[in-house]
């Protein structure tokens, strides 16, 4: 069984389990035996496994304790680069989400097709701007193959998107991002309330470990107000 789940495949499934909630934040990971156990691997498989988890920084092994879990955050996928939004804060910006509209588009309406959307018949939309220092400089959209309950909208104020699309059962696993220099058309100048015509604009692709789209987004970033940036750790 060990030819089959290597050391990258255990480390997919427990990072699964923190995401997921199965594994919280605080709890410690079952003992290096009991995963040899669990996953019929050898010992060398499974420390190589939480070295991965260490260095995405979703766990800490501390000697004579055993592993912790540190964070269930998505993005710790991305460990060699600082997310956006934590750039923009620690430069001392502020940016603040504004839900626009949560509505439900046909298939013919959606910009692309979702294999799910054959199961779930639904496909919803979130729109929405983020305003960076009280100024409009984000505007979004997100399209979920399925359908959103009224306290998924409500959560959606308060928590990320993913969070939620945890709660229909899904998880990202991956994702795929495009960016593309961008004209705005006059209705995207207007949301953004600006005379600016030119931006970024980023596709979003997220599937989840069978390699099913269950997330799509379009955002458009007004560079003028703000260049986007990226920090990588070496």
């Amino acid at each position: 069984m060990e030819r089959i789940i290597l050391y990258q495949q255990v480390a997919d499934d427990l990072k699964r389990k923190i995401l997921s909630g199965e594994y919280d934040v605080g709890d410690f990971l079952p003992t290096e035996t009991e995963l040899e156990r669990i996953y019929s691997v050898s010992k060398i498989t499974v420390r190589n496994a939480i070295k991965v988890l260490v260095s995405e920084g979703y766990v800490e092994k501390q000697s004579g304790k055993g592993t912790t879990v540190i964070s269930n955050l998505l993005f710790n996928r991305l460990s060699k680069a600082q997310s956006f939004s934590s750039i923009l804060e620690h430069e001392g910006s502020q940016l603040e989400k504004r839900i626009l509209s949560i509505d439900e588009v046909s298939s013919e309406d959606s910009p692309v097709q979702f294999d799910l959307n054959r199961l779930t018949g639904h496909i919803s939309r979130i729109s929405k701007i983020y305003d960076l220092n009280g100024k409009p400089y984000i505007l979004l959209h997100h399209y979920l193959p399925f359908q959103l309950t009224d306290e998924m909208k409500y959560e959606l104020e308060k928590v990320s998107l993913y969070q939620v699309i945890k709660e229909v059962g899904e998880m990202v696993n991956n994702f795929d991002d495009e960016f593309f220099a961008y004209k705005l058309n006059s209705d995207e100048q207007r949301q953004l309330q600006t005379t600016e015509d030119i931006g970024i604009r980023r596709i979003r692709k997220s599937y989840n470990h069978l390699g099913k789209m269950i997330e799509y987004s379009e955002a458009i970033y007004l560079t003028s107000l703000n260049p986007y940036k990226i920090k990588y750790e070496i």
